[in-house]
């Protein structure tokens, strides 16, 4: 069984202080992560109280946190590899030799599913079943090094159950009785994960591939099981979860956000606490926040105008049309379609938008290769935002988006937004919030969309996104980060 000795102790015995203040850890596992996780570290970083530390992974995440500048605000970036060895900051070069123990790189082999690919290449089970055994040991002792050798009062998480270092970093927190927190940067729902899950047949309980390791892991944790139109399914691919069982890093109820190794649980509205109360939180873990983005709406929201006029200097639109904002989602990067569809798709519906008579202009997804979209969007009758979607979207009129956070921004600005449901999900995230209509195919959208811009007047859509300030999805008061803020206080130093 693997174990490294890690708690409190052996960490306070080894500290390294290189200032008067706490230091808290704060992990995005992603861009997305990131993005709210930065606008939180700014705020604490400000007050002088703490120091934040951010502890990335290589890649998008660390050249983004680049981009972000956070090392200029006073915050440390420490990036690492899979394996959470640190070697630099914000996207420092290092020795890709050490990417993998059996030659493939780590950013393919700790992503869910790559146990049957390695299968169909002739690499055994037992074979895959050790290097993930070996990846988590070095995770555990390189997480614990970096513990030590930083001390910090709190870990920060956006999730608790991620492939990556996340999973390690809880079981530190756990071993060293550390608290630690989970604060809200996106929406993923219990069922729309389960949809998901449910289209592969590795994560079928009781059917091949791994049928007899499925057998065993379903009698040794049937916590880690949720029934979904009949299936039993696993949250993790089933090597990985045996491996993460026997390296003792598997959590409790995956399905459940903050189930296992979580001391609070940062929600942007009442919707989320409820759910979570409902899924068997203790209703003291969760804390309604809002996410630190709430911010940036409301103060766009509360100056419209201005927010409006910016968007028609800045990318050139006629003031007296209505302005459309479409998040274009990522129907390839998600799986639904192969690539060559998803270009068809985008394509075609920035076709149908272009045709309307309204300004519009297509967000971008953060992760997106924003080259090879604007190939496709560039000739299109739109443009495409170069900024954040959270500092422009309160000066639409009307927004189309895919499943994604940015539907419930929108319903908690007021505006008119229509969810482009084409693939059958038929996810109901959005149903009890209002202010959301989904819609199935492009001429539904087309009709929507045309009858919504003769009944929504610019000046009606501008007075609900100054008024409506609150929603079972989140709060929109300004004081999103100043919640989020004192609650990292509270868990960190007591105040």
């Amino acid at each position: 069984m693997i174990d490294t000795e890690m708690n409190r102790d052996n960490l306070a015995g080894n500290r390294l202080f290189t200032r008067d203040m706490a230091n808290i850890l704060i992990h995005p596992a992603n861009q997305t992560a990131l993005r709210e996780m930065a606008i939180l570290g700014r705020a604490i970083e400000a007050t002088g109280r703490l120091h934040c530390i951010f502890l990335v992974e290589d890649g998008g995440v660390a050249h983004m946190a680049r981009d972000l500048e956070l090392s200029d605000l006073g915050c440390e970036v420490c990036v690492a590899d899979a394996y959470g060895r640190v070697y630099g900051s914000e996207g420092s070069e290092r020795d890709e030799s050490s990417d993998s123990l059996d030659g493939t790189t780590q950013r393919n082999e700790h992503k869910p599913g790559f146990a049957a690919m390695h299968t169909r290449f002739g690499v055994s089970v037992l074979a895959q079943l050790v290097a993930g055994l070996l990846k988590r040991y070095r995770q555990r002792k390189n997480i614990y090094d970096f513990l030590r050798t930083h001390n910090p009062a709190l870990i920060v998480l956006g999730n608790n159950r991620h492939y990556g270092l996340e999973l390690p970093l809880v079981d530190a927190a756990r071993r060293a009785d550390l608290p630690a927190l989970i604060v809200p940067y996106g929406y993923s729902g219990q069922a729309d994960l389960a949809v998901t899950r449910s289209r592969n047949s590795l994560y079928w309980c009781g059917s091949a591939p791994y049928r007899m390791l499925k057998w065993l892991l379903r009698l040794l944790r049937p916590d880690n099981l949720f029934e979904i139109n009949g299936k039993n399914l696993f949250y993790y691919d089933p090597v990985e979860m045996l491996g993460l069982l026997l390296s003792r890093m598997l959590p409790r109820r995956p399905w459940v956000l903050g189930a296992s190794g979580i001391t609070k649980i940062a929600v942007s509205g009442s919707e989320d606490k409820d759910r979570l109360i409902e899924r068997g939180i203790g209703s003291s873990r969760v804390v309604v926040t809002g996410m630190a983005s709430h911010d940036l709406l409301y103060d766009g929201a509360s100056n419209r105008r201005a927010t409006r006029d910016r968007l028609v200097l800045e990318y050139d639109l006629n003031p007296d049309r209505q302005i459309i904002i479409w998040a274009v989602h990522q129907m390839a990067e998600d799986g639904n379609l192969d690539w060559e569809s998803h270009w068809r798709e985008v394509e075609a519906i920035a076709e149908l938008l272009g045709e309307l008579d309204a300004e519009i202009l297509a967000s971008l997804h953060p992760k997106a290769d924003v080259a090879a979209y604007m190939e496709h969007l560039a000739p299109k009758d739109l443009k495409v935002m170069h900024n954040e979607l959270s500092r422009n979207l309160p000066g639409a009129d009307v927004f189309v988006a895919g499943y994604s956070t940015t539907v419930h921004w929108a319903i908690l600005l007021g505006i008119p937004v229509f969810v482009m449901d084409f693939f059958g999900t038929g996810y109901d995230m959005y149903e009890h919030a209002g202010g959301a209509s989904t819609v199935t195919n492009k001429l539904e959208l087309r009709t929507s969309l045309q009858k919504c811009l003769v009944e929504v007047p610019q000046e009606q859509s501008g007075e609900r996104a100054k008024t409506n300030r609150s929603s079972s999805v989140g709060v929109l008061d300004g004081q999103a980060v100043a919640r989020l803020q004192g609650l990292v206080e509270h868990l960190a130093i007591g105040k």
